[in-house]
């Protein structure tokens, strides 16, 4: 039967249960890091949607006039 040094065993275990802390703090604020990076990549896109979605709107009000006028000349 083996013979379990229980300070040695206390130490091993809180030496593990430190690393796997760190490196469960390190990836979480890692991916905390892409998702502020991707939150504000998503802010730059729908800001960017806007504006062509304005655009586009312009156009389409611009042929709607454009068709008015050919119907009343025609």
């Amino acid at each position: 039967m083996k013979i379990i040094n229980l300070p040695e065993l206390i130490d091993s275990n809180t030496k593990w249960a430190a690393r796997n802390q760190e490196y469960y703090l390190d990836t979480y604020l890692l991916n905390s890091e892409r998702v502020h990076e991707l939150a504000k990549h998503a802010l730059t896109l729908r800001s960017q949607l806007l504006e062509a979605n304005a655009r586009i709107n312009t156009l389409v009000d611009a042929l709607k006039e454009l068709q008015s006028t050919n119907k009343e000349n025609a």
